[in-house]
């Protein structure tokens, strides 16, 4: 999902990263430090906005 909207931002804008590393090397840090996503009923509570968008 994020790679396909960064590729959609890249037709608007050209990136000055490259989306596979970026995306890759986050994924790999977050498992290093444990950091775990948000629950959908916390994210539901502090982004009901973000929530809708990912519900549809």
């Amino acid at each position: 999902m994020i790679k396909n909207w960064l590729d959609k931002c890249s037709k608007l804008r050209p990136l000055d990263f490259n989306p596979n590393y970026a995306i890759k090397n986050n994924i790999k840090s977050s498992m290093r430090s444990g950091y775990l996503p948000i629950s959908l009923r916390k994210l539901k509570a502090d982004n009901a906005y973000l929530y809708n968008v990912l519900a549809r």
